[in-house]
């Protein structure tokens, strides 16, 4: 069974941290470091917060290699754009014939990226390509002033 073994002054920084964090996951994380050094074994928090042994584990080792930071959610999660910033002018051709089409577009767009892409997000791509302000859009979001 594995536990982790914390200082007088980890313990205080993980419990300020489960109270005043502003990120859920990273409170949990904290408060699973509390709870090992209390002898709460890996099985038990995996049943109370709901994730698999090996997740924990993970939180584990990543709070002994690199501490606080550790806890943090790591970058790379999530499913991968199918439209880049770079199929832009794709996109824009795709509109040229008939802007208020973007099922046809979206067809269009597919062909070019090999991929398929739905309406929904060739929608959703143009939304946020316009507050780029790569000349396509308006570029800002600021509110008119008066």
């Amino acid at each position: 069974m594995r536990y982790i073994e914390l200082t007088s002054t980890e313990e205080l920084t993980l419990q300020e941290a489960v109270r005043n964090h502003p990120n859920a996951l990273f409170r949990q994380r904290s408060q699973a470091l509390l709870l090992s050094h209390r002898n709460y074994g890996v099985p038990e928090l995996a049943r109370l917060y709901q994730v698999r042994t090996r997740t924990l584990y993970e939180w584990f080792s990543r709070w002994q290699s690199i501490g606080l930071v550790g806890l943090r959610i790591t970058k790379g999660r999530g499913r991968k754009p199918i439209l880049l910033p770079e199929h832009i002018p794709l996109v824009v051709d795709a509109l040229r014939l008939d802007c208020q089409n973007l099922q046809q577009a979206s067809v269009e767009v597919s062909q070019q990226v090999g991929a398929l892409v739905s309406k929904g997000q060739v929608k959703r791509f143009l939304k946020s390509s316009a507050t780029v302000g790569d000349g396509y859009g308006n570029g800002s979001k600021t509110s008119k002033t008066r």
